[in-house]
């Protein structure tokens, strides 16, 4: 049986906050939740592509994956199940679109 990758822990700064938490992608679904305020869903679909929609019928089974969708405040739902690089390509993308400074910590 494979052996699981270890963990990646990935802190950062953006949009002035921290996001310290050890579990990488409770600091991905903060930031989302943070910039959902700031940025419109075009925005997010253009840097997101399909971990992103409006509903469930929105994601194909491969984009789900059997995660749940992370609700956004502003109603977007966003697939979680994706690798922790994509994840941070995510990160990455929306932080230049704003033009905020990433600081991996």
């Amino acid at each position: 049986k494979p052996t699981k990758a270890p963990k990646t822990i990935c802190h950062f700064q953006a949009l002035g906050k921290t996001y310290d938490d050890n579990i990488f992608s409770k600091n991905y679904e903060q930031f989302l939740r943070d910039v959902s305020k700031i940025l419109t869903y075009n925005e997010l679909k253009l840097h997101m592509n399909r971990f992103i929609g409006l509903n469930e019928k929105d994601f194909t089974k491969s984009t789900l994956g059997g995660s749940k969708l992370l609700k956004l405040p502003n109603g977007i739902l966003v697939s979680t199940h994706s690798s922790t690089e994509k994840k941070l390509t995510h990160i990455h993308r929306l932080c230049n679109h704003m033009g905020i400074n990433l600081i991996k910590l």
